[in-house]
């Protein structure tokens, strides 16, 4: 099972010399939901390259949703790593945007299809498979007998989102910089890139919320863990991501350790990870609307 690693500029050095089989970097005008993002320029596809000197494999998240005067910059991205010769392991992608720019630069082969809620059945791993593509990403919210049902039958190699703060909003909209703007903040600009935290007036719990170049996102109040179900993963999922979004560096380096030792079979201090859950894991996401009763 491969272990794949989101790393930012100020992760990267550290993570590289860890035993993991990728690392997964964003860039701040292709990738939504990513922390310390590099910038999309010639000067960071050359570090990037020394990077990969170092054999280590990196991968591209390029999960943006791109609307047409967005792809200019999708574009820009393959000429600068066909230009700098940068070899990529594979390219994160959800808008279709991407699939088409990549097939007429020859990426196809490099391609993983994350959209994070949508590959919920064997049908959707199929059609991807017909399309040449090199792997899909499993939606977030599917429960570890959904995922085995799929992986049996399954033509491609299967990836997971395994530890990390799941998604649940995401507006265009720049929600934070509005509200600061109505509450007649003198600097909210200062608020954008940095975690705050929303509290429902019905729930106790404080959900991370974030402003980027893509806008306003709203994540779920407990990361998920996987660690207790490595030994049923290994078995249906080829790779895992692990993501940093929200973590202080230190604490994400011990975390990627512990995931390695796991992976070994070794023992981790569970304890570490009191303030995760297990996601969706054993929790079936189906809702059924009521029945609506029609007058006579």
């Amino acid at each position: 099972m491969k272990l794949l690693v989101s790393a930012g500029k100020q992760t990267i050095d550290a993570l590289k010399h860890e035993a993991v089989d990728g690392l997964i970097i964003g860039f701040s005008s292709l990738s939504q939901r990513t922390q310390d993002p590099f910038d999309l320029n010639r000067d960071s596809v050359e570090t990037l390259k020394t990077i990969n000197q170092d054999n280590v494999k990196l991968y591209v998240l390029l999960n943006g949703i791109f609307h047409e005067p967005d792809l200019p910059k999708i574009e820009t991205f393959f000429k600068l790593i066909k230009q700098a010769d940068l070899p990529l392991e594979g390219i994160l992608f959800a808008d279709l945007a991407v699939f088409e720019s990549a097939e007429m630069h020859g990426f196809t082969d490099k391609l993983i299809y994350y959209p994070e809620t949508y590959v919920t059945n064997p049908q959707d791993v199929s059609f991807w498979h017909k399309q040449n593509i090199k792997s899909v990403v499993l939606s977030r919210e599917m429960t570890l007998d959904n995922i085995k049902k799929i992986a049996q039958s399954s033509p491609l190699p299967l990836t997971l989102f395994a530890h990390g703060y799941l998604n649940m909003f995401h507006s265009k909209r720049r929600l934070v910089k509005t509200f600061f703007d109505y509450t007649k903040d003198d600097d909210a600009n200062k608020y954008t890139h940095q975690t705050l935290h929303i509290k429902e007036e019905i729930r106790d719990a404080f959900y991370p919320m974030i402003q980027d170049d893509h806008g306003t996102h709203i994540f779920r109040d407990k990361p998920l863990a996987s660690f207790e179900h490595l030994k049923t993963l290994k078995n249906d999922v080829d790779a895992l991501l692990i993501d940093g979004l929200f973590y202080e560096p230190d604490r994400f380096l011990t975390i990627v350790k512990d995931y390695i030792r796991a992976l070994k079979g070794e023992t981790i201090d569970a304890s570490r990870y009191d303030d995760h859950d297990q996601g969706f894991y054993f929790k079936d996401t189906i809702y059924q609307k009521e029945r609506v009763k029609r007058g006579g």
